[in-house]
């Protein structure tokens, strides 16, 4: 048998809690989930992904990227204040239906487009086309 230094256990000890340090760092650099998903929900169902760097996004923002993809390609019917979808992949909104945007289970409505609400990767995104409130015609 050779004879072993004294210190040799420590610096075993030493390379496999740094080996370990580095393992944890590694795994703890995760990046973050960039993937937005958009529910369009018509006469077909659909589900559409968009990836971005950003961590949040605002609303409006993310609608116009969707529409410059086109995953899905949207119309929007645009004011200073407010905007509106009048069309999702070639669907056009109608006196008797519109596009509703729902987010996180909510109703968004135009004028909140534009006020800078904001969303995340995790958000629920839902645009499906429903019948026009009788009141909204009259």
């Amino acid at each position: 048998m050779r004879n072993r230094p004294k210190s040799y256990p420590i610096i075993c000890l030493v390379f496999l809690l740094s080996f370990q340090c580095v393992i944890l760092l590694q795994s703890g650099k995760t990046e973050p989930n960039s993937e937005y998903k958009i529910k369009v929900v018509s006469h077909e169902k659909e589900e559409f992904v968009i990836e971005q760097e950003e961590a949040s996004m605002d609303l409006m923002e993310l609608l116009e990227i969707a529409t410059v993809l086109g995953t899905p390609a949207m119309r929007f019917m645009s004011t200073k204040n407010s905007a509106e979808i009048i069309e999702v992949n070639a669907e056009k909104s109608s006196w008797k239906e519109i596009w509703v945007l729902y987010l996180d289970g909510r109703q968004i409505s135009p004028n909140e487009y534009r006020r800078g609400t904001k969303v995340y990767p995790h958000s629920s995104i839902l645009i499906q086309k429903e019948n026009r409130k009788s009141s909204a015609i009259e």
